[in-house]
């Protein structure tokens, strides 16, 4: 699942024309490379989370989606669900058989997603999460 939904408050004035999964990195939407990752890592699903506007603008683009198949949960116009909301939502379309990842769809990164699926079966955990530690976490929200 790829929580793709915010607004991007504070990247205005960029972001009233585009959201911020559309935003280039090295002439790719950011969501292009998150897609790539997921292709590359043997995931075959992805759910977007995200608001009407920013469902309309990602199907317009018509980024590549290197063969994963691609599901739209929608936060409700006049309520946005906030960050574990969108999971809340979906529940019916992630099941509850299978481990699932949970990405922020505005991070670009690197990470092995087959390696950290594995970690959490392993360890039988309920959730498990992948952090990256760095010298000033307020430049990353508050």
């Amino acid at each position: 699942m790829i929580l793709a939904g915010g607004f991007a408050t504070r990247l205005r004035p960029l972001s009233c024309t585009r959201p911020k999964t559309l935003f280039p990195i090295v002439n790719k939407p950011l969501l292009q490379w998150v897609f790539e990752r997921l292709a590359k890592n043997n995931i075959k699903e992805t759910i977007l989370a995200v608001n009407g506007l920013t469902e309309f603008y990602i199907k317009k683009q018509r980024i590549p989606k290197n063969g994963l198949r691609v599901k739209y949960s929608i936060d409700p116009p006049k309520t946005p669900l906030g960050t574990a909301g969108p999971v809340k939502k979906a529940e019916k379309l992630l099941g509850n058989s299978e481990p699932f990842l949970v990405l922020n769809g505005d991070i670009f990164e690197d990470a092995d997603y087959g390696e950290i699926i594995e970690k959490h079966r392993e360890t039988h955990a309920t959730a498990t999460i992948a952090l990256c530690e760095v010298e000033d976490p307020i430049r990353y929200g508050s």
